[in-house]
C-alpha cells in the first residue's frame, strides 16, 4: 500500500521504465528530386572539304583532261600570287576542247595555255593563237572550236597554264580536253579510225565484203560477196589446176597431166602440202588409147610420178588427178 505523507520531501527517481511499443508510421513525405545524369556530348563540325581538282582520265578511255585549279579562299584571287602549273601529256593527243569554270559571282579573267617538249620544259610557247581563253562579264568558258589553236600535242609534252588576269573570282578552274591520236597500246582504247582498221584487217579475207564506219557504228556490205567468200577465206587457187583449202587443215588439189608414153611424167601440186599428202587419184581422161593403165610413184608432199603400167600401148594425151593433204 503506497502511503503519501503530507508535504514531504521528494523521493528518489525510480528506475527507468521499459521502452515503449514503436508508434504507427508516419505520413509520406513529398517525392525526392530527378537525378539528371550526364548527356555525351555532340561531334564536332566537320572541316571544310579541299578544292576538287580537274577530272582525271579513264585508263580506258581515248580521251584525257589535264588542268589546274586556282583557289583565294574566300577572297578574291590575287593575279600575282597565283604560280603557273604544268601537266605532262603521255601520248599523242588533239586539243579538242577548253573549259573555265569559276566562283565567286560573275566576273573576268583570261588564261594562257602554253607547251614545251620535256627536254625543253620552262621554254614554253602559247598554244592559243594568241585568242587566250576568256571571261567577261560571265561565270564559264567553254571552246571547242580552237580557231587558231596549235592543237595537236606531241607525246611527252608539258602543258603549262598561266593566269593572266582575274577580277572578283575566289577560284578558277581550268581544262583542256585531249583526245589520243597515236597508237594504241594495252588495253588503253581505241579512236574510231583505230577500231576501223583492226576490224577491216580482221575480217579482209572474208571476200569482197565493204565495211564502214558510221554514226558509231561498223556496218558490212555484202552485196557484193560472191559465192565463194568462204572459200576464199581459207584460202584458194581456182582453174584447171588449183587447191582449196578446208577446216581443220585439210588442202584437196587437183589437175591435168600429159599422159606417160614410154616415160614417167613429173607431176607438181599447185601448193606443196605442209605436212603430208594422203592419196592421189587419176584418171586417163582424153587419150588416143584408152584401157591401158598408168601408176602414181614417188608421191611427196609437192608432187608424184605418173608411170606407164604395161609395156606400151598409151599414146599422146591427157590425164587427169585429185589430191587430198594436209
Amino acid at each position: 500500500m503506497l502511503m503519501i505523507s503530507e508535504d514531504g520531501a521528494d523521493g528518489d527517481p525510480g528506475p527507468p521504465g521499459l521502452p515503449g511499443a514503436p508508434g504507427a508510421a508516419g505520413a509520406a513525405g513529398p517525392p525526392g528530386a530527378n537525378v539528371i545524369f550526364p548527356v555525351p556530348g555532340q561531334d564536332g563540325e566537320d572541316g571544310e572539304l579541299g578544292f576538287p581538282g580537274p577530272p582525271g582520265r579513264d585508263s580506258n578511255s581515248i580521251t584525257q583532261v589535264r588542268g589546274c585549279t586556282w583557289s583565294g579562299g574566300n577572297s578574291a584571287i590575287r593575279q600575282n600570287q597565283m604560280t603557273d602549273v604544268s601537266v605532262i601529256v603521255p601520248e599523242d593527243c588533239d586539243v579538242v576542247r577548253v573549259t573555265i569554270l569559276t566562283k565567286g559571282g560573275s566576273g573576268s579573267c583570261q588564261v594562257d595555255v602554253q607547251s614545251a617538249p620535256l627536254a625543253g620544259y620552262g621554254s614554253f610557247s602559247t598554244i592559243t593563237g594568241g585568242t587566250l581563253p576568256a571571261i567577261s562579264s560571265a561565270l564559264t568558258y567553254d571552246n571547242s572550236t580552237l580557231t587558231g589553236w596549235l592543237t595537236h600535242v606531241a607525246a611527252s609534252t608539258t602543258l603549262n597554264f598561266h593566269l593572266v588576269s582575274t577580277s572578283v573570282f575566289t577560284e578558277i578552274t581550268v581544262m583542256v580536253t585531249l583526245q589520243r591520236t597515236g597508237s594504241v597500246t594495252g588495253s588503253a582504247g581505241y579512236t574510231d579510225a583505230q577500231a576501223v582498221a583492226a576490224v577491216a584487217s580482221a575480217l579482209a579475207n572474208t571476200g569482197n565484203v565493204a565495211f564502214t564506219y558510221s554514226g558509231g557504228a561498223i556496218s558490212a556490205n555484202t552485196a557484193g560477196a560472191t559465192a565463194n567468200s568462204w572459200a576464199q577465206s581459207l584460202g584458194s587457187s581456182t582453174g584447171a589446176s588449183g587447191y582449196q583449202k578446208l577446216p581443220s587443215g585439210l588442202i584437196i588439189q587437183w589437175g591435168s597431166f600429159s599422159l606417160p608414153v614410154g616415160s614417167t611424167t613429173s607431176v607438181s601440186f599447185p601448193l606443196t602440202f605442209p605436212n603430208y599428202v594422203f592419196a592421189v587419184t587419176t584418171s586417163q581422161g582424153h587419150s588416143t588409147s584408152y584401157g591401158y593403165p598408168f601408176a602414181v610413184e614417188s608421191l611427196t608432199t609437192s608432187g608424184f610420178t605418173a608411170s606407164p603400167d604395161c609395156s606400151g600401148g598409151i599414146n599422146s594425151g591427157t590425164g587427169y588427178y585429185i589430191a587430198i593433204g594436209r
